[in-house]
């Protein structure tokens, strides 16, 4: 999914998200309110918050692997590979996948904004396993 839209080259990646923005504009304020200037000014931050939820999906998807594959076992490889993978694939997807997309520029902005949603989705990780954890706890002294 991420290399798909890395490699949208400016323009269709511009119109992508364009018209996603509209729609849900649309949705929320209604269509008669929904100017041209109003989505142009939401694409940035929108976009940002794209860079950053797919990243942390990356980041969930990455300690779910290495959870099932380590059972917390060996900590050290536990918490590091999957930072390390994400933020390594982050910077591979900005400056060189990217970089053969016409009209597309890497950014070290992006870099940071993929690197911390890898961070908040290995964090939402190890709360989903805590409250599990606590929930089987708590049904066993029952």
């Amino acid at each position: 999914m991420i290399i798909n839209f890395s490699l949208e080259n400016s323009e269709k990646s511009s119109e992508t998200s364009s018209g996603l923005i509209r729609d849900v504009l649309d949705t929320v304020l209604g269509e008669e309110n929904v100017t041209d200037e109003l989505v142009s000014q939401a694409q940035v931050p929108i976009r940002k918050i794209a860079h950053f939820g797919v990243y942390m999906l990356l980041g969930f998807t990455l300690m779910n692997l290495f959870y099932l594959i380590y059972s917390m076992r060996n900590l050290k490889i536990f918490y590091f590979c999957p930072i390390a993978i994400g933020v390594s694939y982050s910077i591979f997807d900005e400056h060189f996948i990217q970089k053969i997309s016409n009209g597309r520029a890497p950014s070290w902005v992006d870099v940071l904004i993929d690197s911390a949603g890898v961070f908040v989705g290995i964090c939402l990780f190890f709360l989903l396993i805590f409250i599990v954890y606590k929930l089987k706890n708590n049904k066993q002294r029952i």
